[in-house]
């Protein structure tokens, strides 16, 4: 599988298993996973902004998901190609993490 394919994935999973919850959750869990592939990725918040060509202050209120704050993929584009290697685990275990026991019944691990 293509890293393209597993984003597309990933995304598509994201985005059905947080549909039903609001936006600001949303916001926060894109948040919390591109904050975590930077963190994998070695890259500060500090560069990542620089890159993106974005106010340092102003990206961290969009990884807080705080409102009329949102994260843009096109400037998430701009990150080096190691930062994509990561944004998708981290975005299938958010996933994951907010929905184990609807996956352990789905599985037959649990009733």
């Amino acid at each position: 599988m293509t890293v393209g394919q597993l984003l597309y994935v990933a995304g598509a999973c994201f985005a059905l298993k947080l549909s039903a919850s609001s936006t600001d959750d949303l916001e926060k869990a894109l948040g919390q996973a591109v904050l975590d592939s930077l963190d994998r990725a070695h890259i500060t918040v500090k560069e990542a902004a620089a890159i993106m060509h974005l106010d340092e202050s102003n990206f961290r209120k969009q990884l807080r998901g705080e409102p009329s704050n949102h994260i843009s993929l096109t400037r998430l584009l701009r990150l080096p190609y190691r930062f994509w290697l990561w944004l998708s685990p981290s975005l299938i275990y958010l996933v994951a993490k907010r929905n184990a026991e609807e996956i352990a019944v789905s599985m037959g691990m649990r009733q």
